[in-house]
């Protein structure tokens, strides 16, 4: 009879502690709560607090499956538990110093330093092209006028050209990311937390990267596109919270606002509506809100900020507004039922997906490091997400 071939039980493993607790201290999970999580997950009842502890002070040595299981969350890689000198996070240093008692979910932390990896990743696929990732914009500043900024910004992406009010609020997205993209700005959306609208990551060393979040309403992400690129020629580093507004930003956000709105509506439009003559009753009327949301691609909230900006209503009432109709989490399905690569085309930058196949074709990548990239696993879909580039 022959003997039964058990798996043999999991080795253990010397890591570096510090990079542990480093990882996990700015995962946004506390060790208590990592340790439940992994404990219900994976159902094993010695995963506990004290565990953890124990591992993340050096008194044992985590077996490599606990490493795994701790990594299913923070998401660091194997390897980063194991360097003696481990890489430190260096993204939106700015926001972080400013905003010191802001904090996300472990999830949203996570997608901005992956977001913010990615940066190095684009940095690396343009150099093998021998394309710069340089700053070619100039830089404004918020003593210029956001409305003639804004004008001036359309006449030279040719945007009075577009059937703006004619024309599918995702078309018109699409069309406003490509030429925006055109200036060393990658433009990506994702489904990250409702408290966000968008992200702006800026610094020297790598190209400037747009984050949407892709759950909101389209004619508010057509607004909050346009508000990050505000942010850029502001060489202005933000994430867009609803918590994030204090004195010192108030001025920034502003003129950002105000840029994105006379971007998509200028003042001969006003004189077509009436703002002149507008009353509190309409302001407030959802229907209205909803016409020239419709009409004008761009969220009712910006138009109820422009009215605040004229002088038809308070700041208290805009804010009472905001309580009163936060922003609604919208159902994150593409065509036709909910197509995969529809929706993911649609959340990767033309840019980033154009860059990506000219290195396969020039042979710097491999295939299996374009489908990381691109997130697929079928040659025959690179065709299928280069549509949206040729658009």
């Amino acid at each position: 009879m022959k003997s039964r071939k058990t798996m043999p039980r999991s080795f253990s493993v010397n890591i570096n502690n510090d990079a542990l607790q480093y990882a996990i201290k700015t995962s946004g999970y506390s060790q208590k709560n990592l340790s439940d999580l992994i404990k219900k997950r994976f159902n094993v009842k010695y995963f506990t607090y004290d565990y953890l502890k124990s591992l993340t002070k050096g008194k044992k040595k985590p077996t490599y499956s606990d490493l795994i299981k701790i990594d299913n969350f923070i998401k660091r890689g194997i390897p980063f538990y194991l360097l003696e000198e481990f890489p430190k996070d260096n993204f939106l240093p700015k926001f972080r110093k400013k905003h010191k008692d802001i904090t996300f979910s472990p999830e949203t932390e996570i997608d901005l330093r992956n977001f913010h990896q990615l940066r190095k990743e684009i940095k690396y696929l343009l150099e093998q092209q021998n394309k710069s990732y340089k700053r070619i914009l100039p830089i404004h500043t918020i003593k210029e006028d956001p409305e003639k900024i804004a004008h001036k910004y359309r006449k030279k992406l040719n945007i009075d050209t577009l059937d703006q009010q004619n024309s599918d609020s995702r078309q018109i997205f699409q069309i406003i990311r490509q030429k925006i993209e055109k200036y060393n700005i990658f433009v990506f959306k994702s489904p990250i937390e409702d408290t966000i609208r968008g992200t702006i990551f800026l610094d020297n060393k790598y190209p400037a990267l747009i984050l949407i979040n892709s759950t909101d309403d389209k004619n508010a992400e057509i607004f909050s596109l346009l508000h990050e690129f505000a942010h850029y020629l502001l060489n202005d580093e933000m994430i867009d919270n609803e918590y994030t507004i204090n004195k010192a930003d108030l001025k920034i956000e502003k003129w950002c606002n105000s840029f994105a709105y006379s971007f998509m509506v200028k003042k001969e439009d006003e004189q077509k509506e009436g703002f002149d003559k507008v009353t509190k009753e309409n302001i407030f009327n959802l229907d209205y809100l909803s016409y020239l949301s419709k009409k004008y691609k761009i969220s009712k909230r910006a138009f109820v900020y422009r009215f605040y900006l004229l002088n038809k209503i308070s700041l208290y009432e805009y804010f009472d507004y905001c309580s009163s109709y936060p922003y609604k989490k919208t159902q994150a399905h593409g065509k036709g039922g909910g197509n995969y690569y529809y929706t993911l085309r649609n959340r990767l930058s033309p840019s980033f997906i154009s860059l990506v196949n000219d290195n396969y074709i020039s042979e710097n990548i491999s295939i299996k490091e374009t489908f990381d990239y691109l997130k697929i696993k079928d040659v025959d879909k690179i065709g299928l997400l280069m549509e949206v580039v040729d658009t």
